[in-house]
């Protein structure tokens, strides 16, 4: 071979390597701007997340008297104060005009952490102690809503040339036009004070899930009767077909009917199970459409009770309803002589544009339902508020039972009432006095819930 067409292949490797290294080079730099938006985002939805926890947490703890309650809210506020600390610091358009907020972070964890001794000791709140804990729970959640107003506006604040931009901006001393996350999280600097030196699923619906496998009581039916008590409730204009059948494995065996608006419909628009002991209704579930609202809240839940009561359960009554989607959907827990039992719970949709049921939930009902005996009271309504926190004043109070994480059930008096701009709902123990639990209720225009 001459040395030309040597140094033709000589040349010919150095352009194939060259173009190799630029396509390494561009790739490494791809996965390096990938990386740092990637950690960017991560890093603010955590702060946000664990800022969101910390305004739950602070307002809870404002409310409550029981000592393991107060020791275990004081810990967890002291942890998710120093993981929001670190997210915040992680974020790439972090610099020191944000030092009062990475300040104040740090000092609620320091506070928090300092409470848990006390409670451990049994040593109540001293006023100042508690007004920088109320201070600390409105500071916070304005932070929350801060981080939620920024979260919920238009741009990408985090993509690799938004942070350039914008730290080129911080670098000129120029905040003004670094970007709406820089001037969103130097408001939020700013607004703070020196302090300190701190769906809708009706309650416990969480502790009703998953109770694994049940005993009902009545007989087995057969899939002609499953059909018969579906149209004896939902009329005979429809046409019912076998769909399907579950074991016991599921929790509730249950024949699955389908129903179609004609025998000449090919899809079904619903599903309705019917339990094969007892003949219970269990859950319906409809295809539903989008339309404008056409009827009230009022005739929503009155549609409701009428069907709760088609369907042949008794002695329950509505509590809290949430709206989503136009779709009315409320709870029902069963009374027991003049006793709201959140165990045996269940729920109801009704759609707002025509009136109709389109879901009922009764599992956990099923799951739960008992004979119960309640036990007899040894506190009084009066002497169950004198457990409460000082200064507390309950505008409503209900005896309750409620279930624990441990699968056994408390009766509690629930009082419901308002502090620091928040309404609660905490429940003492109607034998013992103690405090069971507290709970954070939120109201909107879609319905209430509670956290």
């Amino acid at each position: 071979m001459d040395k030309k067409n040597v140094l033709i292949i000589f040349l010919a490797v150095l352009t194939i390597a060259g173009f190799g290294w630029g396509f390494y080079e561009a790739n490494r730099t791809d996965v390096a701007t990938a990386s740092i938006e990637n950690d960017a985002s991560r890093a603010f939805y955590e702060l946000m997340d664990s800022v969101d926890e910390l305004t739950v947490l602070s307002s809870k703890a404002i409310v409550v008297a029981d000592n393991d309650n107060r020791a275990r809210l004081y810990s967890e506020m002291s942890s998710y104060s120093y993981v929001a600390q670190e997210n915040l610091s992680m974020l790439p358009i972090y610099n020191g005009t944000l030092a009062r907020t990475q300040q104040f972070l740090n000092q609620m964890g320091d506070f928090s952490y300092s409470l848990i001794a006390k409670a451990a000791r049994d040593e109540d709140l001293t006023a100042a102690e508690l007004e920088t804990l109320k201070s600390l729970n409105t500071e916070v959640a304005e932070i929350a809503d801060a981080l939620h107003e920024l979260e919920s506006s238009s741009g990408d604040y985090f993509s690799y040339d938004a942070i350039q931009a914008a730290n080129k901006h911080i670098s000129d001393g120029d905040y003004d036009n670094a970007g709406l996350a820089v001037s969103s999280l130097n408001t939020i600097n700013d607004g703070l004070s020196s302090t300190p030196t701190l769906i809708y699923d009706g309650p416990f619906s969480d502790n009703l899930e998953n109770k694994g496998q049940i005993t009902l009581e009545g007989e087995d039916i057969d899939w002609a009767t499953a059909k018969e008590k579906a149209k004896a409730i939902f009329g005979d204009q429809y046409t019912y077909k076998a769909h399907g059948k579950s074991s016991k494995a599921a929790g509730i065996a249950v024949y699955t009917v389908a129903m179609q608006r004609s025998a000449n419909d090919e899809t079904p628009f619903a599903y309705f199970d019917i339990s094969i002991t007892g003949g219970y209704a269990v859950q319906y579930t409809v295809d539903t459409e989008d339309g404008e609202q056409a009827i009230s809240e009022e005739t929503a839940l009155s549609n409701s009770d009428a069907f709760m009561q088609t369907i042949g359960y008794t002695n329950m009554k509505a509590g809290y309803y949430l709206i989503d989607n136009n779709i009315f959907t409320v709870n029902y827990t069963y009374d027991l002589d003049g006793v709201a039992v959140y165990p045996d719970m269940i729920k109801i949709s009704v759609d707002m544009a025509s009136g109709d049921i389109v879901g009922l939930d009764a599992k956990s009902y099923l799951e739960n339902h008992q004979k119960r005996s309640l036990p007899s009271l040894i506190l009084t309504e009066d002497g169950a508020r004198e457990h409460l926190a000082s200064g507390i004043t309950p505008v409503a109070c209900q005896r309750v039972i409620i279930p624990k994480d441990n699968g056994k059930e408390t009766y509690c008096y629930e009082f419901r009432f308002k502090e620091n701009n928040t309404d609660y709902l905490l429940y003492i123990n109607a034998e013992t006095g103690k405090e069971e639990d507290v709970l954070i209720v939120k109201d909107n225009e879609s319905g209430t819930f509670t956290m």
